[in-house]
């Protein structure tokens, strides 16, 4: 199941045959007019696909903060996520969760923990891309021992425009140098820290809910 972090509201298409727990919801509806007035962790029943377009745009203006989580059941899940990729310009990035001693090395950038992360150049590979965020962010040299689950997050572009549905790929790296290692001020990172599983728990709270959720797969791992 691949999430999508629209304006801050995690959602999911899930395939009619997936049996759900209802009381894991706080509230169900059957179209746009119900989705305005939930909150929390909604589930919306039936198959949708014309109406998608018309509920991002609602999440995109109104939904922060007020719906966490939107699971939509749907006859066909990869149709219905074409559909929401469709609704934005599509951005590739790449980035990396670099490994030493038990620790994981992180980002604060405007004052907010992330993990080093950059879009991608033209005819580069994901893989060289992450590695050169790496190294472009931290300063720091390593190599990719494994890939994680991408992530997907909206944002308003002001330069082009228009929304933006961003698609990082993300990899478990080792640190192989970290002698000259030092924020890139020039990309607006303040600090770089190796954290210990329980510290990178806590600095997440505060964070982006792609990230958390990208956090919850690379500790499921360990």
């Amino acid at each position: 199941m691949t999430p999508f972090f629209i304006n801050h509201t995690k959602v999911c298409f899930r395939p009619v045959s997936e049996k759900l727990k209802l009381s894991n919801y706080d509230a169900f509806v059957l179209s746009l007019k119900g989705l305005k007035k939930a909150e929390g962790k909604v589930l919306l029943l039936g198959e949708f696909a014309n109406e998608i377009s018309l509920w991002l745009e609602y999440l995109e203006k109104e939904g922060k903060g007020r719906i966490k989580q939107l699971d939509c059941v749907v006859v066909e899940t990869k149709k219905s996520e074409k559909i929401l990729r469709n609704f934005y310009k599509l951005i590739e990035a790449a980035g990396g969760l670099v490994e030493k001693d038990g620790k994981v090395l992180m980002i604060s950038r405007w004052g907010v923990w992330d993990f080093p992360k950059g879009k991608l150049e033209k005819g580069e590979s994901v893989a060289e891309g992450a590695l050169r965020e790496v190294e472009e962010e931290c300063q720091v040299k390593a190599k990719i021992r494994e890939e994680l689950p991408s992530t997907y997050h909206s944002y308003f572009c002001p330069y082009k425009k228009r929304l933006v549905l961003k698609r990082t790929y993300w990899f478990v790296m080792e640190c192989l140098e970290d002698s000259k290692m030092k924020p890139q001020k020039e990309e607006d990172i303040e600090a770089l820290k190796f954290m210990t599983s329980k510290e990178m728990k806590a600095a997440l709270k505060e964070s982006y809910p792609s990230l958390q959720w990208l956090g919850k797969q690379y500790l499921k791992k360990g």
